[in-house]
């Protein structure tokens, strides 16, 4: 059993073990909160994958990093200018769809905004992606979100506070107890999903 994040569960594991084949581990999910992501693995978990850095005891793959992006319908403006970037100052002019502040993707986006001196203006807070995802289809605002966006809506990379590509992400850990019966297969498992990852971004 794997246990992460929703938006690490639905964006990257569950296309992961869609891939696998018959003769792969079969491998089952369990969604918990990011602070809870490593005690899964006092708790039966065989491996997790996590946005904080894992301690130093774990076995680890890194993924990683995976941007912070906005969303918008296909009636927004920056859809129709056909968009590819947005700075944090237009960003904080729009009516912005957030995660709530425990969410490690709204911690790294309002890092973004305090390093340009900006703060997070109008907004509304929405604890699931899909959610985000759908009130920014809809025309309620801008969505701010780490789920590879589907073609409802129109992404655009947030620039950092510089103008420069390097806006807000977080990164993602494989990590298992090093002392697993089936450690090899941990790794071997960790390894192609960062594979897989490589191309979910």
């Amino acid at each position: 059993m794997c246990c992460s994040t929703p938006v690490t569960t639905r964006g990257l594991l569950v296309p992961f073990i869609a891939s696998l084949g018959a003769g792969d581990p079969t491998i089952t999910t369990r969604e918990v909160g990011h602070l809870e992501v490593e005690h899964a693995l006092l708790e039966g978990a065989d491996f997790v994958v996590t946005p904080t850095p894992p301690s130093a005891d774990l076995d680890v793959i890194d993924l990683g990093r995976f941007p912070v992006r906005a969303v918008v319908s296909p009636g927004h403006p920056w859809a129709g200018d056909r968009r590819e970037s947005v700075s944090l100052v237009e960003l904080v002019a729009q009516q912005l769809i957030v995660p709530p502040p425990t969410s490690i993707s709204r911690q790294e986006f309002d890092r973004s905004l305090r390093r340009a001196g900006l703060a997070i203006g109008r907004h509304i807070e929405s604890e699931l992606d899909e959610t985000t995802i759908a009130l920014a289809a809809s025309g309620r605002g801008v969505g701010v979100t780490t789920t590879v966006p589907p073609p409802s809506v129109w992404a655009v990379t947030i620039l950092d506070e510089n103008g420069g590509p390097d806006g807000p992400n977080i990164s993602l850990h494989v990590a298992w107890q090093r002392h697993h019966y089936a450690a090899a297969t941990m790794r071997d498992l960790g390894q192609r999903l960062a594979v897989a990852a490589r191309g979910s971004t």
